[in-house]
């Protein structure tokens, strides 16, 4: 098993379009009400921009007590955009 490491640099939504958008990714299918989400609302959406990805290079079984390094860096451009997010 793979796991994606992230370490990313996030903002809060704060347009609508945006914030429209981040809800038909998060609650396909359901009505969610944008105003609990921008401005005076309580909950918000972030906008994730990766600055470094990792992959363990190593399953859990290679490991031993003296391991040190288990994860591989991952050039940015190799990450995939989800399109539908984006465009």
């Amino acid at each position: 098993m793979r796991c994606l490491y992230l370490l990313c640099t996030t903002v809060s939504v704060e347009d609508g379009d945006e914030a429209r958008r981040a809800s038909t990714l998060l609650y396909p299918g359901e009505s969610a009400e944008l105003r609990d989400f921008l401005n005076a609302g309580l909950k918000r959406f972030y906008r994730a921009t990766p600055n470094q990805a990792w992959l363990n290079c190593l399953s859990e079984r290679e490991l031993t007590p003296v391991t040190l390094k288990m994860r591989v860096e991952v050039p940015l451009n190799l990450l995939r955009v989800n399109d539908r997010a984006h465009g």
